[in-house]
């Protein structure tokens, strides 16, 4: 009886043990790919970050432009239109003046 035991104990112990290494080598890569995703993330925002601060800066470059044209021409562009579809860009879609150049 006592045999019997111990050959019932012993892959049982075995079996433990392994699940036990498995877990720790799946949480070890599970924490590596957190860790690169984090990483990756932190990239991206850092990227699209600097494109976003260019086309705000863009964007405030066309609008000085135009204050300093319409300054100048006494609040008025006889070819507004036309300027202002070739200033135009991938971020800026629509320049528009209100009425009497304000």
């Amino acid at each position: 009886m006592r045999i019997r035991k111990k050959k019932v104990i012993l892959p049982f112990l075995v079996f433990l043990l392994g699940i036990c290494i498995l877990g720790g080598i799946v949480y070890g890569i599970r924490s590596n790919q957190q860790k690169q995703s984090r990483a990756s993330a932190k990239l991206n925002a850092m990227a699209y970050a600097g494109r976003m601060k260019t086309d705000f800066m863009e964007g405030i470059g066309i609008t000085d432009t135009l204050e300093q044209i319409l300054i100048s021409e006494d609040g008025e562009i006889d070819k507004f239109y036309q300027v202002a579809e070739e200033m135009k860009t991938d971020s800026i879609q629509s320049i528009q003046i209100a009425p009497d150049g304000v």
